[in-house]
């Protein structure tokens, strides 16, 4: 019997603590060098569309491309286009988008004015629509890793956006938000080079993978399908931080650091869940082996909720030392610990729910059943936007906090009640 420590989840889960460490580490060093201030705000606010706009290609193209590409590799194309002309195409449809969403906000810069700032300068734009390029084909490379295998390297590949922000900050003296982009656009470059590297030492560089019109179709009708719910579902970020910021001064900061714990651990189970069970449930639904499926889908939706409570519990108890640990001391003030420790624990009860339900989201993608996914984003987006209307009047900058919960808790009650049904139709047939 094969030792649990040589399990690919376990070597991932293990790879994944290593990122969330770097993370934590970039927290740390803004934390102390910004504080709640206003340059900290505007970085993250700004920075929240295009950044929403590489969520939504990296869980569009990943959840679409993953159960293609395996499906490539087994039935292999004698012609057609090569991977690198697809990730091309799609980096310039990105890029174009986002210079159209910069250009009007330079153009209308009443178009920000919802977020309570002013539009990022020529030099920031400039970075900001690079670095989403880059985030594009990180995540196109990401998906072919994930289906040869590479599912390690993925998971660390991130890392190097947040150890990039780190040391471009501890190497300046200037506390603007243009440090902080640029930072950004440097972390995105290294991690695309490690992951076009790791590719190509595997054996199985991007030009070696090609895609004839059948296989192309397949990738744009999952696509086209997936993308308005993952659109949606990634404005969630956005809207959260529009609420912060027109309450006080910091309280888009707040909103930051509180969840980078929960967010972190949440990631850790998600890229277990995204890079090695998502793929092999593929495996499965390609092979047509339904009870199989259902089997990895029970195994791991047990392993997430004992570690979903576990992790909540443990974070909640000791959220007020975590935060005193993490972000005390340089400019950031000790009255605003106690602000940031709440939205902490109002984070930490969407810890079960948001893996079962990523758990449940991943094996309907591997069935196809994608237009679930994106009704399931939508109702996302409108429960997580009343919650925030009625709970931040409540309990303010929390109150945001505790609405993302709630938002989880209803989109995986759906994705639950819906896999069962669509299961228990394959199993029969």
């Amino acid at each position: 019997m094969s030792s649990p420590w040589r399990h690919p989840a376990t070597r991932t889960a293990i790879v994944a603590g290593a990122v969330l460490i770097a993370g934590l580490a970039r927290e740390m060093v803004l934390a102390r060098a910004f504080g709640l201030s206003s340059e900290l705000d505007t970085f993250l606010v700004v920075a929240s569309i295009p950044m929403a706009a590489i969520a939504v290609f990296s869980g569009t193209f990943q959840s679409a491309a993953v159960p293609v590409i395996t499906e490539v590799l087994q039935e292999p194309p004698q012609s057609g286009v090569g991977f690198h002309a697809v990730l091309r195409r799609y980096a310039a449809a990105l890029a174009g988008l986002t210079i159209a969403w910069f250009g009007v906000t330079q153009l209308v810069p009443e178009t920000l004015a919802i977020f309570v700032f002013a539009p990022p300068g020529p030099v920031a734009t400039v970075m900001l629509v690079v670095t989403v390029v880059f985030g594009a084909i990180v995540a196109a490379l990401s998906a072919y890793g994930l289906a040869v295998g590479l599912s390690t390297t993925v998971t660390l590949a991130p890392a190097a956006v947040p150890l990039a922000t780190a040391i471009v900050v501890l190497m300046t003296d200037q506390r603007t938000s243009v440090v902080l982009f640029g930072g950004l656009l440097i972390g995105n470059i290294s991690a695309a080079a490690s992951l076009f590297g790791a590719l190509r030492r595997a054996g199985a560089p991007i030009s070696s993978l090609r895609m004839d019109g059948r296989f192309r179709r397949k990738l744009l009708r999952r696509g086209s399908i997936l993308a308005p719910g993952t659109i949606v579902m990634a404005m969630t970020a956005p809207v959260d931080l529009y609420f912060a910021g027109v309450l006080i001064t910091g309280a888009a900061a707040a909103l930051n650091f509180g969840g980078k714990v929960p967010l972190a651990l949440i990631g850790i189970g998600g890229v277990v869940i995204s890079n090695v069970v998502f793929p092999a449930m593929s495996r499965r639904a390609v092979a047509r082996d339904f009870d199989a499926l259902r089997a990895t889908a029970r195994r791991w939706t047990v392993v997430s909720v004992v570690a979903g409570i576990a992790s909540a519990t443990l974070v909640i108890m000791a959220s007020d030392v975590l935060i005193a640990v993490l972000y005390a001391g340089g400019d950031m003030r000790a009255e605003a610990l106690p602000s940031i420790s709440r939205v902490q624990q109002m984070f930490a009860l969407s810890l079960p729910t948001f893996w079962m339900g990523l758990v449940w989201s991943r094996a309907l993608i591997a069935l196809d059943d994608t237009v679930t996914i994106a009704w399931i984003g939508l109702v996302a987006f409108v429960v997580n936007g009343v919650g925030n209307h009625i709970l931040s009047g409540a309990l303010g900058v929390s109150g945001i906090a505790l609405a993302t919960s709630v938002m989880y808790l209803v989109t995986t009650s759906i994705a639950g009640l819906r896999l069962r049904l669509v299961l228990g139709r394959r199993i029969a047939q």
